[in-house]
């Protein structure tokens, strides 16, 4: 049993499914409602997919990659 759970730790495939959701198929309505419900994952990022859900926007990044006029 201990096996199974250090390997489900230090596996990347669910990491890589993170990843994906969150920057590639960023609006994909089931993996953000899985992402909502990790309760390994910091509160942040499920906060995050929630928002990303309710809203069916992803956040802007212009003001943060070009600063301020």
């Amino acid at each position: 049993m201990l096996t199974v759970a250090f390997f489900q730790l230090f596996n990347p495939a669910p990491l890589h499914r993170l990843w994906h959701a969150l920057y590639i198929h960023r609006l994909n309505p089931s993996e953000l409602k899985g992402i909502a419900a990790l309760d390994l994952l910091a509160e942040g990022w499920r906060k995050h997919a929630e928002w990303r859900q309710e809203s069916g926007r992803v956040e802007g990044w212009r003001k943060r990659l070009e600063g301020t006029a």
